[in-house]
Parts: structure tokens; sequence; C-alpha cells
């Protein structure tokens, strides 16, 4: 999430911008995983089963900006989207793991967009 942010930032990158912009979000992350486990455990299953989607949503959270705000970052998250798909339903790659479609999905949605979408900045 922080690289999210910093890389929507205009003007230059700092030690000093980061070191504000992670130090929240790693205590954050730190004390809410303590305190999320303690809650979890008096939870019903049912519940706790529930809680597992958070994750997709934060990112999807994190994604929609972007991919409203450029045409290149909806190209991308559909090619993601896509590939991602074709692990899912396709005979033969249906057979690779989750985690290695899910690796193999992202390396290829950012290699079609760096070579469709370069940036001149960098």
């Amino acid at each position: 999430e922080t690289f999210s942010v910093a890389s929507l930032e205009k003007q230059e990158i700092t030690f000093a911008y980061m070191l504000g912009l992670i130090t929240g979000p790693y205590w954050g992350w730190g004390l809410g995983t303590a305190l999320g486990g303690l809650i979890c455990s008096v939870l019903p299953s049912s519940l706790q089963d529930s809680v597992g989607i958070t994750l997709y949503a934060m990112f999807i959270a994190l994604l929609i900006p972007q991919v409203k705000r450029t045409q290149a970052a909806f190209i991308v998250a559909f090619v993601a989207i896509s590939v991602s798909s074709g692990f899912t339903w396709l005979p033969y790659l249906n057979r690779i793991s989750e985690g290695w479609s899910i690796i193999m999905a992202t390396v290829i949605a950012c290699l079609i967009g760096a070579a469709f979408f370069p940036r001149e900045d960098v």
C-alpha cells in the first residue's frame, strides 16, 4: 500500500517522506495483527471465515482509483485478470498451482504494461 501511495506522488520522494509514509502503516500492521488475532479467537467460526475477504477488498480499494485515472492501468489490470482467469479455467493451465499462476499473471501483465505504456520520466 505504501508503494502505491508513493508511486502516485508527483514531487521528488525523500527519505523523510518515505519514513513518515511507512512508519504509521508499520506500527498499524503490527498492532492490528496482534489485536486481530486476539479478537478473532473469540469470534464464531462462521464470522472468522467471512473476514478472509477483507485483504482482497483492501487491494481492490487501492487498485480502483488508479484504474479509473489511466487507460494504461485499466488495460494492465484487465490483462492480469484475463491471464489469471486463463490459469483457472483453461485445460493444462489449470494444473499450475495457484501461487505460480498469480506470479505468472502478474509478470505477464507487468511486461505488457511496460512494453505498451513505458514511462518516459523514469
